[in-house]
């Protein structure tokens, strides 16, 4: 089904001031320039100085930011490590937006990430067709949302750190489906700080130095799959390896509910894309070919798409080592066709 700019609605949420060239200015401009027809709802805060054009957006929600919990917690205990956690503020901002969507179609974007085409609605209809199965055992949602590859981790990749991540720096799918998914629940300080809590008495195992239970990222998917699927097993902490289910699990919850790409692939300018192309334990397209096989059977499409895929992952990380091997080769039979 072909979808219209009149059926999706821009939820753009974040902060206002931000630093050239990612600023909430530039964001919204993109999304007038490449989908003119449709809706935009700009959420706020009380106490942020408003100074965008009104032409802009066709919305403004100021939200009250009392509402959105303590807004002083670190994500982090390492020293020197002063970011503060905002997934309350996400939260919040978010839901309240999404609740005024009227389309069927809504975007989450944030207000330091800019379009350079109409990319993800192609990548949405691509991959909705490519992969259009899903396992009810693990199924959260009507129709599957698209979100980017970083910071939606493998835990295969990751020592089975970071079970159950999915990014949430944009996403795109069905209205009820993003609403689920931004419910407005948000996280308990308690959470938000189970390790600095802990590292008062009895210090746990928290290799990365954490403040909270689990990643910004962890927080949603674990909370529905706890509300939804009380049957999957789930990591207590972000280090927690102990299930022997989590990785396969993880896999089979990503592809039962979201379709994954890159920042490219969605059309998105930010300043984390060289973050994004540099590590390798993101759960890449050739993962995520993978883990959906294995979920419902391979066929020759999708074993030459994964051949493609991989083959691709491999040259652009590992190009160094490819070409000397190849040289090594070349030059290995050059020397005994000349014995």
């Amino acid at each position: 089904m072909k979808i219209n700019d009149t059926d999706i609605t821009f939820v753009v949420s974040g902060l206002l001031k931000m630093a050239e060239p990612f600023t909430a200015l530039r964001s919204l401009s993109s999304v007038r320039r490449y989908f003119p027809r449709s809706r935009i709802i700009l959420t706020v805060w009380d106490n942020e100085e408003m100074t965008l054009p009104a032409e802009l957006y066709d919305e403004l929600v100021v939200c009250d930011a009392s509402r959105a919990g303590a807004a002083d917690i670190r994500c982090s205990l390492q020293p020197g490590n002063l970011k503060i956690q905002n997934i309350n503020r996400q939260i919040y901002s978010v839901n309240q937006g999404l609740k005024r969507v009227k389309t069927a179609y809504a975007v989450r974007m944030r207000t330091d990430f800019c379009l350079i085409g109409r990319n993800f609605l192609t990548a949405y209809e691509r991959l909705s067709a490519t992969f259009p199965q899903s396992d009810p055992q693990y199924t959260l949602f009507a129709s599957k949302i698209l979100i980017p590859k970083m910071y939606t981790r493998d835990p295969a990749q990751t020592k089975g750190y970071y079970a159950f991540e999915s990014s949430d720096f944009f996403s795109f799918g069905r209205t009820s489906d993003m609403l689920l998914r931004w419910n407005g629940v948000l996280e308990s300080e308690a959470d938000l700080t189970y390790f600095g809590r802990q590292h008062l008495s009895a210090p746990l195992n928290n290799p990365h130095n954490n403040n909270g239970r689990y990643s910004t990222e962890q927080y949603a998917l674990i909370r529905l799959l706890r509300d939804k699927k009380p049957e999957i097993a789930l990591p207590q902490t972000y280090c927690d390896v102990s299930g022997v289910g989590f990785i396969t699990d993880t896999h089979r919850v990503l592809v039962s509910n979201f379709l994954i790409t890159s920042f490219k692939n969605l059309g998105l300018q930010n300043r984390f894309l060289s973050k994004e192309q540099k590590s390798k334990k993101w759960f890449e397209p050739h993962r995520y070919i993978k883990a959906y096989c294995r979920a419902f059977g391979w066929t020759f499409g999708y074993a030459a798409l994964y051949t493609a895929t991989a083959a691709k992952y491999l040259w652009r990380h590992y190009y160094i080592v490819l070409v000397l091997a190849l040289t090594a080769g070349v030059l290995g039979i050059w020397k005994i066709m000349s014995l």
